[in-house]
């Protein structure tokens, strides 16, 4: 069973949040109401976050596209009507790999530090091969190796999470950007570590019709490190407001 929030049922205009990964519905039910005002809005909660149970196999971003699809047929989504799309971190690249293209049509998109670009290195995946092949005889040293490697997200996941979490990281979303044709907000901490501006720059010099906001001083939580700025900026983007590159 599916967990998520919904506010405002009987609004003629949907908004639907995807979170991030490692969060839950909590982390998004400010934003929430905030636009529940004027919009019908729903915040679920991924496979294996929040209250909703893991999945029974570790899954792709195309696997998260498909899970999104069913989940808004399921709440009455797909009968025309244009969605609004906010996505956060994990979020935004499930956006991305749909390229705003979902069982629905999409009218609009905001991204709030969006994950999707990948950084040049060795893949997560391929590391930890390699880490085996050399480290196998001294499994008290690999073993350290991956506590110490892994990110604070993929240690605290279980196996299926582990291995889904391997799967989307290195999954670099920069070719799905110019099939993006739907009007987006980027929203970005200037302070982002996870997901860096300098993503948020890419994204915006590749996708056509797209503005960015950078929130002073905020990290990777723009929208919980300065909640005034960011739903005022959400707010006059959905109201039709034009797409500037500003610094807030």
């Amino acid at each position: 069973m599916i967990n998520f929030l919904e506010l405002n049922h009987s609004a003629e205009r949907s908004v639907l949040i995807l979170e991030g990964w490692g969060t839950s519905t909590l982390q998004y039910s400010a934003l929430a109401k905030h636009l529940s005002a004027k919009y019908r809005v729903l915040v679920p909660d991924f496979p294996g976050q929040g209250a909703t149970p893991e999945p029974a196999e570790s899954m792709s971003c195309a696997d998260y596209v498909t899970w999104v699809n069913g989940f808004a047929e399921e709440r009455g989504l797909t009968d025309g009507t244009p969605v609004t799309l906010i996505g956060h971190s994990h979020g935004g690249r499930v956006i991305l790999k749909a390229a705003g293209r979902f069982a629905f049509p999409v009218e609009k998109i905001a991204l709030i530090d969006s994950a999707g670009i990948v950084p040049p290195r060795i893949p997560l995946k391929l590391s930890y091969r390699i880490a085996r092949t050399l480290l196998k005889p001294f499994p008290k040293l690999l073993d350290a190796y991956k506590s110490k490697r892994g990110s604070a997200d993929y240690r605290a996941a279980s196996p299926v999470m582990r291995d889904t979490l391997v799967k989307v990281v290195n999954e670099d979303m920069r070719g799905r950007l110019r099939e993006i044709t739907v009007p987006t907000l980027l929203i970005w901490g200037e302070n982002d570590t996870a997901t860096p501006l300098s993503d948020a720059k890419l994204m915006a010099a590749q996708i056509a019709d797209c503005g960015l906001v950078t929130v002073a001083g905020a990290g990777h939580y723009a929208h919980l490190d300065n909640p005034a700025l960011v739903y005022s900026v959400i707010d006059s983007f959905l109201d039709g407001g034009l797409l500037e590159e500003t610094s807030e």
